[in-house]
């Protein structure tokens, strides 16, 4: 009997509890707000990221958005198209272990730049 249908969360978002051993470049699809109601009740706006390879978006964390924004520039639509090495990690928070998303964007190839593909000579 295939249970796996039980434990798939009916949430919007890609959670990183749902793929632990993810470790994949990925392609910004789209960027865009949303706002969350938090268990206590209290509502935040979050960023969250589309990647043309998932068919959930990730929340993106603080330190994520940092990341993204001190590579590709504060203007979201300088995002898109761009990749990021999208893995997780697991994390200690108020004595309980907690799976998170972890992005590390991808610099940009300059212009003309030679590829890792040339011969070597030596």
């Amino acid at each position: 009997m295939d249970l796996s249908t039980m434990f798939e969360s009916s949430s919007p978002y890609a959670k990183a509890a749902d793929t632990p051993d993810i470790n994949k470049v990925m392609t910004i699809e789209s960027v865009g707000k949303d706002t969350l109601t938090s268990p206590d009740g209290g509502e935040q706006e979050k960023v969250f990221v589309k990647f043309k390879e998932a068919s959930k978006p990730i929340i993106l964390s603080l330190t994520n958005g940092r990341a993204l924004v001190g590579t590709f520039g504060a203007d979201d639509k300088d995002w898109v198209g761009r990749e990021v090495l999208l893995t997780t990690k697991l994390y200690q928070f108020d004595g309980k272990s907690s799976r998170g998303f972890i992005t590390m964007p991808m610099a940009a190839k300059a212009e003309g730049a030679p590829g890792l593909n040339d011969d070597i000579p030596f």
